[in-house]
């Protein structure tokens, strides 16, 4: 497909009253960029570790090793937890609120 007059092919797609066809087209970018994230890579295979070549964390911290360090997982994990049902609220109360105050055909 070539790329000239994409932008005006979208732009009609987005702009057509038919919600079927709008759907169609989210839901298609979606599923690709979870296709493409899912891919995503390293590209190199496993090093021993070195110093500069370590895993990264991630989300959670390394295993403590310490009674303080234990602790402060623990604190780690409690705040994470919170942070995430906050997120999921917030997020959830937005969605909600466009749907449901959005602009109708009939408002001025």
């Amino acid at each position: 497909m070539p790329l000239v007059g994409l932008r005006q092919r979208l732009v009609r797609l987005f702009d057509r009253t038919n919600r079927t066809t709008r759907w169609i087209a989210v839901s298609t970018l979606l599923v690709l960029a979870a296709v493409i994230a899912g891919c995503e890579g390293t590209g190199q295979p496993g090093l021993p570790p070195q110093p500069g070549n370590e895993e990264p964390p991630g989300f959670f911290p390394t295993t403590p090793v310490t009674e303080q360090g234990l602790a402060v997982e623990n604190l780690y994990l409690i705040t994470f937890i919170i942070a995430v049902i906050v997120f999921i609220l917030v997020e959830g109360l937005l969605l909600l609120i466009s749907f449901r105050f959005r602009r109708r055909k009939e408002d001025s």
